[in-house]
């Protein structure tokens, strides 16, 4: 048994001691699974399940600031060792965008699931929604190249790590309670657009859980603020990024590419040849199945 495995196996254990002794918790779902909201010809959805406790920080009139889940699962036989997943994290600059609208999960879902592939799409909190940057959008700050310093602006850095302990709390909750829903733990790639990229990207290789065993982040015009923390050990590397895109340069994306060569982790750069910010049908029809080959490659000995 490999030491992530181990690690998970304690965090379900953890959860379990702690949900008998905390009612605070009550409200996160562990281990059943729900009526489904949507049954379609190609997939089966479970909507808005709860995967962390609401924080105080969100009103109940902000449900897209609220840990909540969607599990997209497709249709058909379900494989001996669950399906694999792809865990979605939507964009919208950290303070706009949700889990179902144009900056989340579409076009790519239907893509996915016809494929074989569960998805887990999560909403997390938009910190920039109520703390926001005057005068400094994300696109001033990153749409030019590289900081000049290495570092991301302090407020933005707090939207991000926001962002990505959220993120942890859908994998815990993924941990406890995957199995309800055929999904196979062993078998997951984090993936994202622009912000949900940065998150994804934080999520892999700044916190690196060591719990989960995340295989490949595929990276759609997101960047990192640091990439001297990726190492040969962490998961693969699957970069999309316009090769004008004025929002989060591709010079983010060459960067991290660069980083990954240098310390042989496996990865790929594709830069879109004339192509802006946030091209989500694009990408799919043109780059999807090379990346899930890529995460099968990945695999393919577990």
């Amino acid at each position: 048994m490999t030491n992530r495995k181990i690690c998970r196996c304690l965090v379900v254990v953890v959860a379990a001691v702690l949900g008998l002794c905390s009612c605070c918790r009550a409200d996160v779902e562990r281990g059943k699974r729900p009526e489904a909201s949507r049954i379609t010809s190609r997939y089966t959805l479970y909507e808005n399940i709860r995967y962390g406790v609401r924080s105080h920080r969100v009103p109940p009139t902000d449900p897209a600031s609220d840990r909540l889940l969607d599990i997209y699962i497709p249709r058909g036989e379900q494989p001996a060792e669950g399906w694999p997943i792809v865990v979605y994290i939507h964009g919208g600059g950290f303070c706009g965008g949700a889990k179902v609208d144009t900056w989340g999960i579409h076009p790519m879902l239907p893509a996915l699931t016809e494929r074989g592939y569960a998805v887990v799409a999560i909403n997390y909190y938009l910190r920039g929604k109520y703390h926001p940057i005057e005068g400094y959008p994300i696109e001033q700050e990153m749409g030019h190249g590289l900081p000049k310093d290495g570092k991301f602006h302090p407020e933005r850095r707090k939207y991000l790590e926001a962002a990505s302990a959220d993120a942890v709390r859908a994998l815990r909750w993924m941990v406890r309670n995957g199995e309800a829903y055929g999904l196979n733990l062993d078998k997951v790639a984090l993936c994202g657009g622009s912000a949900g990229a940065m998150t994804a990207l934080h999520t892999a290789y700044v916190r690196n859980p060591e719990w989960i065993d995340v295989d490949v982040v595929l990276n759609m015009w997101g960047g990192l603020e640091d990439v001297s923390v990726i190492e040969a050990d962490m998961p693969a590397l699957f970069t999309l990024h316009g090769e004008v895109d004025n929002v989060i340069s591709v010079e983010y994306g060459k960067a991290l590419h660069r980083r990954a060569e240098e310390v042989g982790l496996p990865a790929v750069l594709h830069i879109m040849e004339g192509k802006g910010h946030a091209q989500g049908a694009y990408a799919t029809q043109t780059y999807l199945d090379e990346f899930l080959e890529f995460f099968e490659e990945q695999t393919q000995n577990i």
